[in-house]
């Protein structure tokens, strides 16, 4: 009787090892080709490049166009940043130097909450 794994010892019968190695790369080579043919990341990035670009390119010139077409002298368009993105009393706290308490903290902030 043969021990468990005999038939994959190398030394015991080089022709048949050969056989079963050649047998394992012919059934392997499909999926390996495969496998090198498949896009790499990097591939794949510079396939996204033009279209990024133009895409890009497009958002640039609308940007271009709103500012080009927003009258300067319109008061509605005149929000400066920290209207945009806070409430006013916060506004205030940030462009001066004094911290707030923490209830005026509370109510600033629940301003934007309403």
């Amino acid at each position: 009787m043969r021990a468990p794994g005999a038939g994959l010892d190398p030394g015991g019968d080089p022709t048949r090892w050969t056989t079963l190695v050649a047998r394992i790369v012919a059934q392997a080579s499909p999926i390996l080709e495969r496998r090198q043919r498949q896009a790499t990341l990097a591939a794949t990035l510079a396939g996204w490049r033009r279209p990024v670009f133009a895409c890009s390119a497009g958002l640039a010139a609308a940007a271009a166009l709103v500012v080009a077409l927003v009258p300067v002298g319109d008061s509605r368009a005149a929000q400066t940043l920290e209207e945009t993105v806070m409430p006013a009393t916060v506004a205030q706290w940030v462009a001066g130097d004094s911290s707030p308490a923490v209830e005026e903290l509370i109510a600033g902030l629940g301003e934007e909450i309403r």
